[in-house]
């Protein structure tokens, strides 16, 4: 099952759903025996200004500490040859990570969002690093 807006691609493995709303492809986890998903990712895609990928993790950051004041930036990662930066906001609540990058003249971003209570942050990583690898970007 592939989830796709304006070039950007991710593949979701067996078991996990992909479903569109407001435009964008939403990427849910698995659901466990109770039928709860710990979690799901929304990618989104679209025309930049940025000049880079620093440049927009400056600005999401900027934007995202808005409503989240605890948002930090982690260590950029890799995933099918794309450089990401990584942003993350935690509570008692939910767990949100943000992985965004610049392709040539356009932005790529997944925003994940888990339940704490219905997974570790342990199996946060895991799930999102099912999917992350799979990106690609057509533009």
């Amino acid at each position: 099952m592939t989830a796709e807006v304006d070039g950007a691609q991710l593949s979701a493995p067996a078991g996990w759903t992909v479903e569109m709303e407001d435009g964008n492809p939403i990427v849910g986890a698995p659901k466990d025996a109770d039928g709860y998903s710990p979690g799901w990712g929304i990618l989104d895609a679209n025309m930049t200004l940025a000049a880079d990928t620093d440049e927009l993790a400056v600005s999401a950051l900027k934007i995202l500490k808005g409503s989240k004041p605890d948002a930090k930036r982690l260590s950029d990662v890799e995933y099918a040859g794309v450089t990401f930066y990584h942003l993350r906001s935690e509570d008692n609540v939910n767990s949100y990570d943000e992985y965004g990058a610049v392709i040539g003249d356009s932005e790529a971003s997944v925003a994940w969002t888990f339940i704490n209570d219905f997974a570790s942050r342990e199996q946060m990583d895991e799930l999102i690093n099912q999917v992350m690898p799979t990106f690609k970007f057509e533009g």
